[in-house]
């Protein structure tokens, strides 16, 4: 008999608001800390929800006034820190030895609106980070 595919899918926090660093750190980690609890119960893949990292709100993104609906400001998110965390949990996963399937964000050159896209990271390649850009419209 061959052995099964043990599948991990998480629901993490998903902050609104992606100009706040301290809010996209902790998302982080709490990815990474599902992916150990992932881990520790056998799996080989763990799957996390589209936008894992953050999922922007349309009223925090405008560049309006507060709470007006405008044409989204994708250069006040923290891009250092996204990029950042999505690093961190490729290097988890090879330290785990898990595949880890995460949606997020994903700059584009400007003036393109960034992508939503899905990444990967390869359980036994530490320190990769395979993304795949969708164009999934995010709220705008």
């Amino acid at each position: 008999m061959s052995e099964g595919l043990r599948l991990a899918v998480a629901q993490s926090t998903v902050p609104e608001d992606p100009t706040d660093s301290a809010s996209l750190r902790a998302s982080g980690e709490e990815i990474r800390q599902l992916m150990r609890e992932a881990s520790a119960a056998g799996a080989k893949l763990a799957h996390f929800l589209e936008g894992a990292i953050t999922y922007p709100g349309k009223h925090v993104m405008s560049s309006g006034p507060p709470g007006t609906p405008a044409a989204a400001a994708w250069s006040r998110i923290d891009w250092s820190v996204m990029r950042g965390q999505a690093q961190s949990v490729a290097d988890l996963a090879g330290e785990l030895g898990l595949w880890v399937v995460f949606g997020s964000l994903y700059p584009l050159t400007p003036p393109n609106r960034p992508h939503n896209s899905l990444s990967s990271s390869p359980a036994k390649a530490r320190s990769s980070l395979v993304t795949t850009s969708a164009t999934c419209p995010t709220r705008n």
